[in-house]
């Protein structure tokens, strides 16, 4: 039976020659020493931090200056503007329904003015009650946001 089997070059049955060969390494012929692919992982993380800091420069939001709004105090005031004009002696129904309709229009209006705030004065907002202790430059945007509001 063992005539029936074909004879590779080798002289050896099939099959016996290949579990005697070694399995070709996979990094064999890549030209590259541990130098080189350390040299390569170096320019990689080279070239990745200034793409990284160009990108932060152009898009990222380094906030370097902060503004503080007093939101109590902002409503503290619209609070006594409306309460004005529905207490004013002989206001009726109509004043009482202008100012709730001021109320609601102010309601709608503060977010949108507070969104504003950081494109106005190219800062980072914060409420003032979130506020521990000053820092050096901060600046109050109450009075900015108040003259947007009418308050």
């Amino acid at each position: 039976m063992s005539d029936d089997l074909p004879m590779p070059e080798s002289g050896e049955p099939e099959g016996t020659a290949a579990q005697t060969q070694p399995v070709p390494d996979a990094r064999a012929g890549s030209g590259l020493s541990v130098r080189g692919w350390l040299m390569v992982a170096a320019l990689q993380s080279v070239l990745t931090a200034a793409a990284m800091a160009g990108y932060d420069h152009l898009y990222g939001k380094p906030w370097r200056q902060y503004g503080v709004v007093d939101v109590q105090e902002i409503y503290r005031l619209k609070e006594k503007q409306l309460v004005e004009i529905a207490s004013r002696p002989g206001a009726g129904e109509a004043e009482k329904g202008r100012v709730v309709e001021a109320a609601a229009q102010f309601a709608q209006q503060f977010p949108k003015a507070l969104d504003e705030l950081p494109d106005d004065c190219r800062c980072l907002v914060l409420v003032r009650t979130a506020i521990a202790a000053e820092v050096p430059g901060m600046r109050d945007l109450t009075p900015l946001l108040r003259r947007k509001l009418g308050v």
